[in-house]
């Protein structure tokens, strides 16, 4: 095979890997925020294998999209699923883990198989209207879908990367992100088969009012869970008498 013949084969990798880039923006969110409050080496794991997983299950899904993407009720449940992962990440403090084996460790390997977890559901839910775009750049070819999507894991880490760690330190990013994924969301719920054409023609508002109230749904989740709670069960508190002074040398002892 010639140099020329080999041309369009290198420039369509090279589309799907930029397009993926460009679409999954909002993907290293969840990415980041799912992985942020776990320490160094976790924390690289947690990334790396929730990119290859979503890469993987991207792949998987292009190459059924014609069929997957129009399952009746998909999106609505996606979009549910993603509300509940944004909310859930937008309100989790990063955990303080000690140094050493034990339990730690043990609390440490349950984290990071949860974060790979967060970010293999929701890249897959917010890929599905990406992997249309990306499989009709591929045209059926899924040996040059996988070739682009693998190359962009690379970029990926490393946008994910910057996006932690402005996560770790500005605490009002975190906010912002779980609200973005909670408009994402409504936006993929609305895009469902069983309810788009029904939208279109009696409801044209829903497509922004729905990700407008899941996002604002995410806020409230993430304002309420800054409330200090009080303990369940715990006493209420008592004013205690004062105690009696210092016995002198002439008082009597019991």
């Amino acid at each position: 095979m010639t140099p020329s013949a080999d041309l369009p084969l290198v420039t369509t990798v090279l589309q799907i890997c930029l397009v993926d880039l460009l679409l999954s923006g909002d993907n290293a969110v969840v990415v980041a925020l799912a992985s942020r409050g776990l320490s160094g080496r976790r924390r690289r794991a947690a990334v790396t294998l929730g990119i290859a997983i979503a890469i993987l299950l991207r792949i998987a899904l292009a190459s059924g999209a014609s069929i997957a993407l129009h399952l009746p009720g998909l999106k609505l449940v996606g979009g549910v699923v993603l509300v509940v992962i944004a909310a859930r990440l937008a309100t989790s403090n990063e955990p303080v883990r000690p140094p050493g084996g034990g339990p730690a460790a043990g609390a440490g390997r349950s984290g990071l198989a949860g974060a790979v977890a967060v970010i293999a559901v929701a890249d897959l839910v917010m890929s599905f209207d990406n992997v249309v775009a990306i499989a009709a750049i591929a045209r059926g070819n899924i040996v040059l879908l996988a070739l682009g999507l693998l190359l962009s894991i690379p970029f990926l880490i490393w946008g994910t990367a910057v996006l932690i760690a402005l996560l770790r330190r500005y605490r009002p990013l975190v906010i912002a992100g779980g609200a973005l994924l909670g408009w994402i969301a409504g936006g993929i719920a609305v895009t469902d088969p069983v309810v788009a054409d029904w939208i279109d023609r009696e409801a044209p508002a829903l497509p922004y009012a729905v990700p407008a109230f899941a996002a604002l749904f995410v806020l409230a989740e993430t304002r309420w869970a800054r409330k200090p709670q009080p303990a369940r069960g715990s006493a209420p508190h008592r004013p205690v008498a004062p105690a009696d002074g210092p016995a002198t040398a002439g008082s009597p002892r019991c």
